[in-house]
């Protein structure tokens, strides 16, 4: 990025997402490129937009072209986090999405910002997810 009329990711929606972390794959390359992955804020869900049902606040892309190109994933997470001891919160916001990388460089962590309510104070936090691994790899 150079420049601010730079558009780092012309493939995806222009309006709808936002504060987007990128990070590099470290296992996988595409004809000798590097593959990135992306998480976003996607403001097409949760109180945003109720009408979609919880069902998407965060997207995820990746490019297998070192950047160049974009695909869309969609779904990463909602505002729902489950927690160890089997209970459960549905935030009324979550956003600004941060993936901790472990020592090899793989996700082991999605931290965001919640908000608990909307009225009257907006209480608000961080939480840190662990992330679930998938073994299948293209």
């Amino acid at each position: 990025w150079n420049a601010s009329s730079t558009k780092l990711l012309p493939q995806l929606r222009a309006n709808g997402y936002e504060d987007p972390h990128i990070w590099r794959d470290p296992q996988r390359t595409k004809s000798g490129k590097p593959v990135f992955h992306a998480v976003f804020h996607a403001m097409i869900g949760g109180w945003h937009g109720p009408e979609f049902n919880n069902t998407q606040v965060g997207a995820h892309a990746y490019s297998d072209d070192g950047g160049h190109s974009w695909t869309d994933t969609e779904t990463a997470f909602n505002l729902t986090v489950q927690y160890d001891d089997g209970t459960s919160t549905t935030f009324v916001q979550r956003e600004r999405p941060h993936v901790v990388l472990d020592a090899a460089g793989n996700p082991s962590h999605l931290v965001s910002g919640v908000t608990y309510s909307l009225l009257p104070t907006l209480p608000t936090a961080t939480i840190v997810q662990p992330i679930s691994q998938s073994h299948a790899r293209d």
